[in-house]
């Protein structure tokens, strides 16, 4: 296991990645964690419906809420988290979240263990392949959260 190195970034400095109009800034990926964390500096566009209410059996994540308004949901719970506010879904909990303002928001998310960002890789890849989105033909999208311990509810 190598030491990782310290890792410094400013806001929006980071390993870029922009689909469906959200852009994300990787600030720590897995390899630089030795796998134990990641975190991504989370740009969501306004009216952003969010991903659909899902679960990780494995992994935790923590939402802190930069700037602007996003709405969480936690299990029966839904919550208007302002900027400064903190969110900490663990293992198993069902989850969503979405921006229904008209203006952006931006988030830091942190995921335990580390490795999330591929799942963005990926869902970013598969956009670009299917002509419509959602697709037609859900199953690679299926695989792909499976792949990433995300499993819709």
């Amino acid at each position: 296991m190598q030491t990782p190195l310290p890792l410094a970034w400013q806001a929006g400095e980071g390993t870029h990645m922009s689909f469906a109009n959200i852009n994300l800034y990787i600030k720590a990926d897995s390899p630089a964690t030795n796998g134990r964390w990641s975190a991504f500096e989370y740009h969501v566009p306004a009216a952003f419906p969010g991903p659909p209410l899902h679960y990780h059996r494995q992994m935790e994540e923590i939402f802190y809420v930069l700037e602007g308004v996003v709405t969480f949901h936690l299990g029966d719970t839904a919550m208007e988290a302002r900027q400064g506010a903190f969110v900490y879904v663990p293992a198993g909990s069902i989850h969503t979240f979405s921006n229904p303002s008209d203006k952006p928001a931006r988030m830091l998310v942190i995921d335990t263990p580390g490795g999330f960002e591929g799942y963005f890789e990926g869902l970013s890849q598969l956009m670009a392949e299917e002509p419509a989105w959602p697709p037609a033909d859900t199953g690679s999208l299926q695989r792909l959260m499976a792949e990433y311990d995300t499993y819709p509810v």
